[in-house]
């Protein structure tokens, strides 16, 4: 028969056997519910210091609940998003449902869970001290054997309770948190409202408080007594949490923070090699500019200190103990140590000398209002450079990784380049090769639907514009050339034979002698205009005698000058040659004499050479360059008024310097006799 008593143990072992295995895994974080718009209007918890242990009790197989004060939603200050372990957080969804509707305190069961872990923050200052509910709490799960802990900010949940004996839980017992020189540095926007400085509050209730320097990660473990000094002290405290359940953490990867905070602690502690070596080996592990920015950290305390011991003195006459266990305060440089002040007195302008022993002293002068006397602050920061013992090797880092990434942008600049060009050299290279008898066509569709692809479509449909216009204009001039110089033959071979009969009155002779000078002007014209609408050289530059040139276009141009009081003298040796086409000379000549013939003024044309060139002078004054527009005419003109603009275009087609020069009195004109560089003027 069973006994009875051994029933009622079996059955109350069944039932609270859920109860204690619950206890057992289950850690409660305590976040501060003050915090509101992201900490700008009220501070509020640090989110770094929840996500990190999170991501600890989790990996670790621990269960996590969250209770605020009031509970409901609670708001962090400002944090990094991006950050791995923050990014981890934001996408669990058990943590944001909790973050949504926190437990209240008062509602708390310290049965039920095996550690209380506070998380810091500024709001943790405001909310957390003030909640009784929270510290009685507290109490009974210390009682019960449960594991407490805080980091930062969040000993200040503490400073209040009291154990069931009446005695303070920090009375006696080893701890750390936010420290005053760190409150001094960082806490300036909200430290006026707090009820109490942490560290002071704590040594106040009996506490045995120990701290790193400035920023420094710091965990102190008394007991079931866990607390962290600062935000960089979260991932020791939530191991440690670990281990006091009984656990052994599992393995992890250190963050970039983290891992540069144990590269400072080499460094701090002489081991400069071995912190150089470990930046070399994985310089991406670390965080540069956070080992950087402890060192202005320091330099900011320094400054702060100056201030508050300048203020000090305004209002009491005398000078402050330093609040800064770094920083000591001199009235006379004789008690400087390490002998700096004689080095002071040979150097009175530095601020800035190393010390002894590794030390190294940072000096910053305090001048008074009034005649009241001088005094130094003196930092000795040894501990605290940070950065100045690995900076050849940060700076061999920067300056690889600038080199690398710089090669790498070169490289891929290069590749893209050429990958974006190679179409538009293509379709230079097209157009380059293009020719008057073979251009391009049906070429835009291997071109990519692109800008470059736009271009080589309007490329196209203006090269094939281009090709039906030359089309045009070719045929165009094979046909005027066929369709009007047989009429002018006709024409002028009708002339001639009319000219050689004997039964013409003169009138008439004088009506076919101006129908045959017609006729020859437009025959000049058609060939001039024909010359100028051929694309290639056509007539080829040879030397010829001028002077049979321009007797006979002085013949043909004879019949201008009747009626005129004109007298031409031509002074042109035998032997004068120009070396220019043929037919290009004769319709130059042709104008140029015509032109002097029917716009000068009555007196003489002399046609003569001069330094190489032909040159014709004649009374009249030069109308200038509007002579040379087409339709642009003289009174006494009877063509349409295109000789010159014909001209121009024909010594400039064929290198040949023409120039008018007047004196308002006279024109002179000089022609070229051989192609030059020289402009037409």
């Amino acid at each position: 028969m069973r006994h009875p008593f051994v029933s009622c143990v079996l059955v109350a072992t069944l039932f609270l056997s859920p109860v204690l295995s619950r206890a057992a895994d289950t850690v409660l974080i305590v976040l501060s519910g003050e915090g509101r718009d992201a900490g700008k209007t009220r501070p509020g918890y640090e989110f770094d210091e929840l996500s990190q242990a999170w991501l600890i009790f989790k990996a670790n197989g621990l269960a996590v609940e969250v209770a605020s004060p009031q509970g409901g939603a609670v708001e962090a200050d400002a944090y990094n998003a991006d950050e791995p372990f923050n990014a981890a957080l934001l996408a669990d969804a058990d943590a944001m449902r909790q973050l949504a509707d926190t437990r209240r305190t008062d509602a708390l069961d310290a049965g039920d869970y095996a550690a209380v872990y506070v998380v810091g923050g500024k709001g943790a200052m405001f909310d957390l001290p003030r909640d009784p509910a929270l510290q009685q709490f507290i109490a009974r799960a210390w009682d019960a054997g449960a594991v407490i802990a805080a980091v930062c900010h969040g000993p200040a949940a503490l400073v209040d309770v009291r154990l069931a004996d009446g005695a303070p839980l920090l009375a006696g017992r080893r701890m750390t948190g936010f420290s005053n020189e760190e409150e001094a540095l960082f806490g300036k926007k909200w430290a006026a409202e707090f009820p109490w400085l942490l560290e002071d509050a704590a040594r106040a209730r009996g506490a045995l408080w120990d701290e790193a320097p400035l920023m420094m990660p710091k965990l102190v473990v008394d007991g079931r007594l866990i607390t962290g000094q600062n935000p960089y002290s979260t991932t020791a405290v939530a191991e440690a949490i670990v281990r006091g359940l009984g656990r052994t953490p599992v393995a992890r990867t250190p963050g970039r923070d983290e891992a540069s905070m144990t590269l400072v602690e080499r460094l701090r502690a002489g081991d400069v090699a071995g912190a150089r070596a470990a930046l070399a080996q994985s310089p991406t592990r670390y965080h540069p500019e956070l080992i950087g920015i402890l060192g202005y950290y320091q330099a900011q305390a320094a400054g702060d200190e100056a201030a508050a011991q300048l203020a000090h003195h305004a209002e009491t006459g005398g000078w402050a103990i330093p609040a800064l266990r770094f920083v000591t305060l001199h009235v006379d440089p004789a008690t400087f140590p390490d002998a700096l002040g004689a080095r002071l007195a040979e150097s009175p302008w530095r601020r800035e000398f190393p010390g002894e022993a590794g030390r190294h002293y940072h000096l910053q002068a305090l001048e008074p209002a009034g005649a009241a006397a001088p005094a130094w602050l003196l930092a000795e920061v040894g501990q605290h450079l940070v950065v100045r013992p690995m900076r050849s090797g940060i700076a061999q880092w920067l300056g690889w990784s600038g080199l690398a990434v710089t090669l790498l942008a070169l490289l891929l600049g290069a590749w893209l380049g050429r990958r974006m060009t190679a179409p538009l050299s293509r379709l230079a290279a097209l157009v380059d090769d293009a020719k008057p008898t073979h251009l391009p066509a049906g070429f835009a569709d291997g071109f990519p639907d692109n800008e470059v692809g736009t271009l080589a479509r309007g490329l196209e449909r203006l090269i094939g514009r281009v090709d039906a216009f030359v089309v045009r204009e070719r045929e165009f001039t094979r046909d005027a050339s066929h369709e009007l110089r047989t009429p002018l033959a006709v024409i002028r071979s009708a002339c001639e034979r009319l000219g050689a009969r004997t039964d013409l009155g003169l009138d008439a002779r004088r009506q076919l002698e101006h129908v045959r000078q017609s006729a020859q002007q437009l025959e000049r014209t058609v060939a001039a205009l024909l010359a100028l609408a051929r694309e290639d050289g056509t007539e080829a530059a040879t030397d010829i005698a001028l002077l049979p040139v321009l007797e006979r276009v002085i013949v043909d141009q004879a019949p201008l000058l009747d009626g005129r009081e004109v007298s031409i003298r031509v002074d042109v040796p035998d032997a004068t040659q120009a070396r220019l086409p043929t037919t290009v000379l004769h319709i130059v000549l042709s104008n140029l004499v015509g032109n002097a013939f029917v716009h000068g003024a009555a007196g003489e044309v002399v046609i003569d050479v001069d330094a190489g060139c032909l040159r014709i002078a004649n009374a009249g004054a030069w109308p200038g360059d509007a002579a040379f527009q087409p339709f642009v005419k003289g009174d006494a003109s009877a063509g349409v008024g295109l000789g010159l603009a014909i001209v121009r275009r024909l010594c400039a087609r064929h290198r040949i310097a023409l120039r008018f020069e007047s004196d308002g009195v006279a024109t002179v004109v000089r022609l070229a006799l051989a192609p030059s560089d020289d402009a037409v003027r």
